[in-house]
């Protein structure tokens, strides 16, 4: 576990205190007064903060000048997913916010085996836990689910859009393949439009959802030979659509 700690606001000098969640981590951190840590606020912001007063159910620090420091990635990338059941969507969140990235979309889909909607009190938690442990200050943003084609149309038709799809289909590409593999913008306007992912549910795509991709002229991809789960197609989509420059 890490010294860094999640504060929604603070300010150079000001004298805050910890959530509850957070005052659990500095317990098991047996965090001292007179003891440095870090604080982010989730919007780019970072501080080291000095611990002025523990208590039986509070921690409170004064803020050092508050940085403006940027771990993000170079290019902004946005995943749509069916997501999965238990302890798979925790390691798909996790791993998204590790990787760098941007905002992740919960789709509603036909054959989806988690309700969304009863994921997303627990989701923000997890997004804070990974940003803490890889040193993100900016939390992935968790969207409200959306129905599937309401996501694919949304996406800005300049940037790249990649439908992950297991199903034999000539139409389909490697993403390996080096003619459709993703280059590392050249521009802002680039990195501001960003790179848009769609990936289904593990019983796959119903067709009436295939037809609406192709309709939004989304290019199909998918990995020859080999389904892979929902969070490992996310995963290795996400970590291709940056081009390793996270």
């Amino acid at each position: 576990m890490t010294d860094r700690y999640f504060i929604e606001q603070f300010d150079t000098g000001s004298v805050v205190e910890l959530s509850t969640e957070e005052f659990r981590h500095a317990q098991v951190m047996r965090v001292k007064r007179g003891q440095q840590i870090t604080l982010f606020d989730g919007r780019g912001g970072e501080a080291t903060a000095e611990v002025i007063d523990v208590g039986k159910h509070s921690l409170t620090c004064r803020c050092g000048p508050r940085l403006a420091i940027d771990r993000e990635a170079a290019v902004r990338v946005v995943i749509g997913v069916a997501l999965p059941k238990g302890e798979r969507q925790r390691i798909l969140i996790e791993k998204a916010v590790e990787l760098g990235a941007s905002r992740l979309v919960p789709l509603r889909t036909q054959r989806g085996v988690a309700e969304p909607a009863a994921a997303m009190k627990r989701l923000p938690r997890i997004v804070i836990e990974a940003s803490k442990q890889c040193g993100r200050n900016r939390l992935m943003e968790i969207a409200d689910p959306v129905p599937v084609g309401e996501f694919l149309h949304a996406a800005p038709s300049a940037a790249d859009r990649w439908f992950a799809h297991a199903g034999p289909d000539p139409a389909v590409a490697d993403p390996f393949d080096a003619t459709t593999s993703p280059t590392p913008p050249d521009s802002l306007q680039d990195m501001e439009c960003g790179r848009y992912l769609a990936i289904g549910p593990e019983g796959g795509w119903e067709s009436t959802e295939i037809e609406l991709a192709r309709s939004a002229g989304w290019q199909f991809v998918r990995w020859s030979r080999r389904t892979l789960r929902t969070e490992t197609a996310a995963l290795a989509l996400l970590t291709l659509a940056l081009g390793w420059k996270a």
